[in-house]
C-alpha cells in the first residue's frame, strides 16, 4: 500500500474519517471545521510514527539489512562507511541510506567483514577481517605508531562510526564486502510505499497507528482490539524477518 493508501485505511478502520475525503496525506491548514481537520493530519502524524516504530523495534530486520561493498585505497587505514555506502548507493540508483555496521557472524559470535583482493584476477581471494572492540584496538593492540602494510586481518569502529584497520591496504584492487542497517524510512508524499517491508505486513503499520489513536482517543476497548491485532502480526514478522544474533560488540 502507499501512505495515501495507509492513511485512508486507518481513517476508515478508526470510523474517523471517510476514505473519500482523504485525497492526499498533504494535508493543508485548515480553512474551517468538516473541510480540512486537525484529526486529519493526525492520522497522518500516526501512520509515519507507526512505520517508524515498526523500524525501530529491532536492530536487524531483514528487510533493513543489505549487503554492498566499497573499494579500498593503497594506504588508507579509516573509512567513514556511511558516506562511501550512500555515494555507492546514490551512483546504483539504491535507496538504503547507511545508519550502522552489521558483521557477519561466525562461531562462537566472531564478528568479521570480507576484505576480497582480485588483484590475482579470478577466482578472488576473499579475506576475514575479524572485529576487535575499541577497547583493545586502541590499547594494547593499538599499531597507530607503527603501522602495518598488507591485507587487513582486523579492524574496530572510532567513536564517530568509522572503520579503521590494523593495517594499511597494499594496493588498489581491495574492495570490503560488508552488511549494515538502513536508516528508517519517513513516509512523506502520497505514493511512497514501505521501503523492504512484505505487503502482506502493511497492515501492521495500520494497527500501529491504531494503538496510537485510542491512546488519543482514550479508550480501553479500542486499544485492547488494537494492540492484540498489531501483536499477533508482529509476532508474524519477527518469525519471518528477524535473525537471532545480536548486535553486541559492534556499537550498536
Amino acid at each position: 500500500m502507499t501512505f495515501l493508501e495507509l492513511v485512508q485505511q486507518l481513517g476508515s478502520e478508526t470510523g474517523t474519517e471517510l476514505v473519500s475525503k482523504i485525497t492526499s496525506v498533504e494535508v493543508p491548514p485548515a480553512a474551517a471545521y468538516g473541510e480540512t481537520t486537525e484529526h486529519r493530519s493526525r492520522l497522518v502524524r500516526w501512520a509515519q510514527r507507526a512505520w517508524l516504530d515498526i523500524q525501530q523495534d529491532q536492530t536487524q530486520w531483514d528487510f533493513m539489512v543489505k549487503r554492498t561493498m566499497i573499494h579500498l585505497a593503497k594506504g588508507q587505514l579509516v573509512y567513514d562507511l556511511k558516506v562511501l555506502t550512500d555515494s555507492y548507493n546514490s551512483a546504483a540508483g539504491v535507496d538504503y541510506p547507511y545508519e550502522a555496521l552489521v558483521p557477519f557472524v561466525a562461531s562462537h559470535d566472531v564478528r568479521y567483514v570480507w576484505v576480497v583482493d582480485s588483484k590475482q584476477g579470478f577466482p578472488v581471494t576473499r579475506n576475514l577481517c575479524y572485529y576487535v572492540p575499541p577497547e583493545r584496538f586502541y590499547g594494547y593492540l593499538d599499531r597507530s605508531s607503527d603501522r602495518n602494510k598488507g591485507i587487513p586481518g582486523r579492524y574496530s569502529l572510532t567513536r564517530d562510526g568509522c572503520l579503521e584497520f590494523d593495517s594499511a591496504p597494499p594496493h588498489d584492487e581491495l574492495r570490503l564486502e560488508y552488511q549494515y542497517r538502513a536508516m528508517p524510512q519517513k513516509l512523506l508524499v502520497d505514493a511512497d510505499v514501505p521501503r523492504g517491508l512484505p505487503e502482506k505486513f502493511h497492515d501492521l503499520i495500520i494497527y500501529r497507528a491504531m494503538v496510537h489513536y485510542a491512546g488519543f482517543d482514550e479508550s480501553a476497548a479500542q486499544l485492547q482490539r488494537a494492540a492484540k491485532l498489531y501483536r499477533d502480526l508482529m509476532n508474524k514478522l519477527r518469525l519471518e524477518q528477524l535473525r537471532e544474533y545480536s548486535m553486541a560488540g559492534t556499537g550498536t
